[in-house]
């Protein structure tokens, strides 16, 4: 089985895109999302594991993306 094919989209207040970012290396996608400070965004997230098979939301705060990313990546 591939790894997992994630997508992150940080969108500001105003509805701009700020950032986009898409990876299948998840240690990537985690460091960016650590290394930046972000306030008051959207954060979209898709994670694509193969054949019509994905999971995506929309969180505020950096502690729930953090926390969802996990969950999605976990074995």
């Amino acid at each position: 089985m591939s790894k997992p094919y994630i997508s992150l989209k940080i969108i500001s207040k105003r509805g701009a895109v700020l950032h986009k970012i898409g990876s299948r290396k998840t240690r990537r996608v985690f460091h960016f999302i650590q290394a930046n400070r972000f306030s008051n965004c959207l954060f979209c997230v898709k994670v694509n594991y193969g054949k019509g098979f994905t999971n995506e939301g929309e969180y505020k705060t950096k502690k729930d993306l953090l926390l969802t990313l996990r969950v999605f990546l976990k074995k």
